[in-house]
């Protein structure tokens, strides 16, 4: 998935969220090329700051963000955030 869709399950997270509402996704932290499809195992383009800005964006906020290894090339990060 691109940036682009990735933001746009957040906002539509957001908007079905109840207020004070809990969520979480497991997602990529991997930047590689502009081509997603062509980066290692099809990883997304995503940090967690760039999450951090998509959940920021819409009227939520990062509750927890954990990276962890999934191989020698692969990281990837759990975010919890909640519905303000």
């Amino acid at each position: 998935m691109t940036a682009d869709v990735i933001e746009s399950y957040i906002k539509e997270i957001s908007r079905t969220l109840k207020n004070n509402g809990y969520g979480f996704i497991h997602h990529s932290f991997f930047y590689g090329t502009d081509t997603p499809t062509e980066n290692i195992a099809g990883r997304s383009n995503m940090t967690p700051d760039l999450f951090r800005s998509f959940v920021e964006k819409y009227n939520m906020k990062i509750i927890l963000q954990e990276d962890f290894r999934v191989s020698n090339e692969v990281n990837d990060t759990i975010t919890i955030f909640q519905k303000i």
